[in-house]
């Protein structure tokens, strides 16, 4: 797997080097873009940004 490498704000480079589980689930492709989509049941309390950033960047 390739390593991620970002920056958050003025902190970084963060680097992600180790296996990332990788789930979203809607993913469509365009000429020029695309689009990721992660499904929720309900209002989640919280929602991890990373569940759509890591497979964008992958």
């Amino acid at each position: 797997m390739l390593p991620i490498d970002f920056f958050v704000g003025r902190v970084g480079p963060v680097n992600v080097k180790a296996g990332v589980q990788i789930e979203v689930d809607l993913g469509c492709e365009g000429r020029n873009d695309i689009v990721l989509i992660e499904a929720k049941v309900g209002q989640p309390a919280d929602f991890i940004i990373r569940q759509l950033f890591y497979p964008y960047r992958k």
